[in-house]
């Protein structure tokens, strides 16, 4: 099948042969699969791993190597059995069953003396298996017939072959069948081997024989020490008349000695054999408290194995148990995402659906909202999705879950619902889930058959959030979801509806926004008709008073702060900043209106002082001031305001889009609202940022450094003004500036970003430099923190460095950074990742301080750990002029160019070509 995605005849898009790296992982190899991905990934060449029987651990460390910054690496892994345990950054192929006139027609081309209705009869008992169609059919003599034969005959057929009948062989193949997997080559007493002979009296070297028998016969399965019978129709086959034979109380005996390993490869098997009425009581018995395996919820992560892997033979009983044992589950839970899967699983079933869903909700509603490990409400979501749902329940069924779970007097409960109305109304679907679940056939779950059950599940989506959302929730939801539903006919109406009832109350401006980019995004291809309908909802849905159109512009009231931008409505004209240049100029207008309007401004400003990310609050406070008959009046109200909102969510930008506009009217009101501003603690660290609104000049600098003396202002407010609004400071001014930041609680680091970016806003000065603002440069970079916690930037200090240790006069700085910076690697408290702009600048302004510093001075781990020689990310010799490092090497041969052969990579190799060279530095 691997073999296939290669082939130029099959299929389109052939994968490149010349790619391809094959390997057997039955056995390990040499060199291993982990260490031929690292060596690829290290010379930077492109190829397709192929890993064929690839155990679980392995293919995650493959996947992990295949996905990091560097790699040219793809992977595809072979294995039988796929666990519900999908590791992340992979797509999983599952090969299902073929159809049984597939089988059937197989069968006559390869086996032409098989007549049809033998043909039949084995495609059926096969159940689309090619390997027991095969071993059956050439069981087949000439003239031969199965027709009369009873499945136990045709089992035993493909098991015995064309061999005799050797019932101790069947009997030991029983046995094995009963373990998942099994330790084939531990013969000793304690072995696994030994253990499974002890239900027959059997030592472990028969069994051994049998196993080295049977994989001649093509039924066993080799994976370095471990054996397994297959296909499953023959092992769970065997396992079932192993169960008959033995005493129930002798077999719980049996596995109540097995080791955890065997115990939950045991339970494995059983999880396959749900129509057995015997294996049905042995899950009956281990799942009781007392039962003979001891309290399995008690016992760990064997125990939520076991549990795990017997549900598919008594899924209600272990839908009860979860029911019972399962109260809460916590975000940082033992096992949590093993429960979460199962609970799922059990809720395929529409009459198990709802308890399942209930047991879910309890821990989706109780889950934190920025909790994504393992998250519940994922598995939650896909309940309620139209595909991929993983559940046979039908839409009325879900629905009625939903009226329920909202009607609670469970809190986390009703939180639920919210979700769930949320998945009800998805149009994109993603389902993470497996669908293996014992022998029990599963697929995707209920889905529609034809466009009107689309229509249909929408249509009554939309019908529930109106009918079980609060207002402000319902109005969210279909404001999210109104561009997809509008695809469905059905749904215009009920969208149309659903505004008119909105409209009742209060006018609907996020529906407003979603309808309005609806248009502009699908407006052309829509039949004259449609658009018609959808421009007389949005001329309905308009607000036509001032409060609500400063919501619609200003705060772009969408959920969540998402969802369309008000400027999405606005027709771009081929240029995608034009739309959003309309929304700041209509924003500024709505400023000036709310100027004129004493009670709508006082209003409008305590909600848009309290939203976090409001949209354009810089330009409606422009607006503000273009406004004002009195700028004195409006400020006082805007700095009330900002004083009475939460201090976690305010947000100061309004004020500063009026300081802005402001200076522009009256220099002498921004002086003294300023100065006014450091005595006022509310005001007080936002001053940084005003000043940034207005200018970083020599005036507002001397501001700046009075409230740093009078102790209201901290290192990390100045973060607002490490941005362009220092290109214009006076550098003599600005580095004083930088002093008084540096004396702050990590002042040095806010220090050296603002720095930066006055030097990258002023690239002359690297001609014309001002030694004032050099010498503080130097200061900054020995004081910098390189440890843990740090939030120096990579890029970007290397411009201090360029400018600040170049020449003679920057020869005994740098050599206390490179110092500085050999600690903090050889401590681990930064990773080398994070410091390749800076090492490059270091060897660009001063190379021989730097060689000698990084590869001269001792570490308790070797030089080598200072160097990033994988992926090209942290410091690296590899860009380095050769002359500089033969000079430096030259001076003491002997010693130095044994290092350099420690830092530097034998072969290079350029991206994507496949020829790879010794690098010439090396």
């Amino acid at each position: 099948m691997v073999q296939a995605l290669f082939e130029q005849k099959v299929g389109n898009d052939p994968l490149d042969a010349s790619l391809a790296i094959y390997t057997d992982y039955s056995t390990e190899t040499i060199p291993t699969a982990r260490d031929m991905a690292r060596d690829l990934i290290a010379r930077r060449q492109r190829a397709i791993l192929v890993v064929d029987n690839c155990n679980p651990n392995t293919h995650s460390e493959l996947a992990r190597l295949c996905v990091s910054d560097g790699s040219e690496l793809s992977l595809i892994t072979v294995e039988y059995d796929v666990r519900d345990d999908e590791p992340e950054q992979t797509d999983v192929f599952r090969l299902e069953s073929a159809s049984r006139d597939l089988v059937a027609e197989w069968i006559k081309q390869t086996f032409p003396d098989v007549s049809q209705v033998d043909r039949e009869r084995i495609a059926e008992f096969s159940d689309g298996n090619f390997r027991v169609a095969g071993a059956l059919a050439q069981t087949l003599g000439k003239g031969e017939t199965l027709g009369s034969l009873k499945n136990r005959d045709l089992f035993e057929r493909i098991f015995r072959q064309r061999n005799e009948p050797n019932r101790q062989l069947l009997r030991a193949a029983e046995d094995l069948s009963l373990v998942y997997s099994i330790d084939g080559e531990d013969i000793s007493d304690e072995g696994e081997l030994a253990q499974v002979g002890a239900i027959s009296g059997v030592g472990a070297r028969p069994l051994y024989e049998a196993l080295a028998e049977m994989r001649q016969r093509g039924v066993v399965q080799v994976r370095g020490r471990f054996r397994a019978i297959l296909p499953q129709a023959i092992a769970n086959t065997l396992a079932a008349h192993a169960l008959e034979r033995i005493p129930p109380a002798y077999f719980d005996q049996f596995c109540a000695k097995l080791p955890p390993r065997m115990l939950k490869s045991v339970s494995r098997r059983i999880g396959f054999l749900h129509d057995s009425g015997i294996a049905q009581s042995t899950v009956t018995r281990w799942l009781q408290a007392d039962g003979p395996l001891g309290d399995l919820f008690k016992m760990g992560d064997v125990g939520a194995q076991i549990i795990t892997n017997i549900a598919p033979v008594a899924p209600e009983a272990v839908l009860a148990k979860l029911e019972c044992e399962l109260t809460g589950l916590a975000s940082d839970a033992p096992k949590r995402h093993q429960w979460i899967s199962l609970i799922k699983a059990l809720g395929y079933d529409t009459h198990l659906f709802d308890r399942a869903v209930t047991l879910l909700a309890r821990f989706a509603g109780s889950e934190p909202e920025n909790n994504n490990l393992s998250s519940t409400r994922n598995r939650f979501n896909n309940f309620f999705y139209l595909y991929l749902s993983g559940t046979q329940a039908a839409p009325e069924q879900r629905r009625s879950v939903v009226r329920r779970l909202a009607a609670s007097s469970d809190e986390n409960l009703r939180r639920s619902a919210h979700i769930a109305l949320r998945a009800l109304l998805e149009s994109h679907f993603v389902s993470a889930d497996s669908h293996d679940f014992g022998a029990r056939s599963r697929d995707w779950g209920w889905h529609p058959k034809v466009d009107q059950d689309v229509s249909d599940w929408f249509e009554d989506a939309i019908a529930l959030v109106l009918e079980l959302a609060p207002d402000t929730e319902a109005r969210a939801l279909l404001a999210e979801h109104v561009r997809e539903l509008w695809d469905y006919p059905t749904c215009r109406d009920a969208l149309d509806r659903a505004a008119t009832a909105f409209l009742q109350k209060r006018p609907w401006i996020e529906g407003w926004i979603s309808f309005r980019a609806t248009l502009r995004f699908d407006g052309k291809n829509m039949p004259e008709d449609v658009r018609a309908k959808l421009e007389q909802i949005i001329d309905r849905v308009k607000p036509s008073d001032l409060l609500n159109r400063a919501r619609a512009v200003v705060l772009n009231r969408m959920p969540g702060g998402g969802g369309w931008d008000f400027a999405d409505g606005e027709d771009d004209e081929g240029d995608a900043s034009e739309a959003s240049k309309k929304v700041d100029k209509m924003a500024q207008q709505v400023g000036r209106w709310l100027a004129s309007d004493a009670a709508i401004r006082a209003e409008f400003l305590a909600e848009l002082l309290a939203q976090p990310h409001p949209m354009r609050a810089f330009e409606c406070g422009r607006g503000l001031a273009e406004g004002a008959d009195d700028l004195n009046v409006i400020w006082l109200e805007l700095a009330t305001a900002h004083a009475a909102a939460e201090y976690r969510t305010r947000d100061a930008r309004v004020l500063g889009g009026f300081i802005c506009e402001a200076h522009q009217r009256d220099q002498s009101f921004t002086s003294a609202t300023l100065e006014a501003a450091i005595e006022n603690p509310e005001l007080a660290p936002v001053l940084p940022y005003f000043q940034a609104c207005v200018a970083i000049d020599t005036q507002g600098i001397a501001r700046l450094r009075r409230a740093i003396a009078k102790g209201v202002l901290v290192a990390a407010n100045f973060r607002r003004i490490a941005n362009r609004s220092v290109s214009k400071s006076p550098p003599e001014a600005l580095a004083v500036l930088l002093e008084d930041i540096a004396t702050l609680s990590d002042g040095v680091e806010v220090a050296l970003d603002v720095l930066q970016m006055h030097l990258y806003c002023n690239p002359e000065q690297t001609r014309n430099r001002n030694e004032r603002l050099v010498s503080v440069g130097r200061d900054l970079l020995v004081r910098a923190n390189f440890g843990k916690n740090s939030t120096l930037p990579d890029y970007g200090i290397d411009t201090v460095i360029l400018l600040c240790l170049s020449g003679d006069e920057g020869r005994r700085t740098a050599e206390k950074v490179c110092n500085n910076i050999c600690s903090a690697l050889d401590a681990y408290h930064v990773s080398p990742h994070n410091l390749g702009n800076i090492f490059k600048a270091l060897l660009e302004t001063q190379p021989s301080i730097t060689l000698d510093v990084f590869l001269l001075s001792p570490s308790p781990h070797g030089i080598r750990h200072r160097f990033d020689l994988d992926f090209d990310i942290g410091p690296s010799l590899e860009n380095v002029d050769p002359a500089i490092l033969h000079a430096w090497a030259g001076r003491d041969p002997e010693a130095r160019y044994p290092l350099l052969g420690q830092c530097l990579r034998m072969f290079r190799s350029e991206k994507n070509e496949e020829q790879n060279e010794i690098s010439p530095l090396f």
